[in-house]
């Protein structure tokens, strides 16, 4: 691949990626609208680790090479937020016990209430989990299980695919 080839294959990721961001707004704008008093709670799983011994091997392409690691990680978590049938204390990583508990803010602290969005986005009270470059981020509802399986889905995922 040429130079100029590289950088177009470049931009076009930066591209697909440059909307994770708005993404994940319109389902918290969304997950606002429907549950205008329930906390709405946000994380974030970084690759960088293996994302810079991917790098260290060479080539401009890593970045983009990359991606499919951490969008197959992406979507196996996905698959697994939804999954009625997993059952996050039974199957997780082994790493899940490292994982602290999330800071929230006090409970005096009102909500805003969204305002209408121009798009419609399908209705989903499990979560969503996206991914820029080397992050997976999870935004759920906190309603039921949600908190404790959208981490477990990610540390599971992760491990899955990553494991040595």
């Amino acid at each position: 691949m040429d130079y100029q080839s590289t950088r177009e294959y470049t931009k076009m990721h930066w591209l697909y990626y440059g909307g994770c961001l708005s993404r994940l707004i319109h389902y918290i704008i969304s997950m606002r609208l429907r549950h205008p008093t329930i906390r709405i709670l946000g994380g974030k799983s970084d690759f960088k680790a293996v994302y810079r011994r991917v790098n260290s091997f060479g080539g401009s392409l890593c970045p983009n090479e990359f991606c499919v690691a951490s969008e197959l990680c992406t979507d196996l978590a996905n698959d697994l937020l939804h999954c009625p049938d997993w059952q996050p204390e039974k199957v997780h990583s082994p790493h899940s016990n490292l994982i602290l508990d999330p800071l929230l803010l006090e409970d005096s602290v009102p909500f805003r209430q969204a305002k209408e969005l121009d798009i419609d986005i399908p209705v989903d009270d499990w979560g969503r989990i996206d991914d820029f470059i080397d992050d997976g981020i999870a935004i759920v509802p906190d309603i039921g299980n949600n908190r404790n399986r959208a981490i477990q889905a990610m540390l599971l995922a992760i491990h899955t695919i990553c494991r040595p």
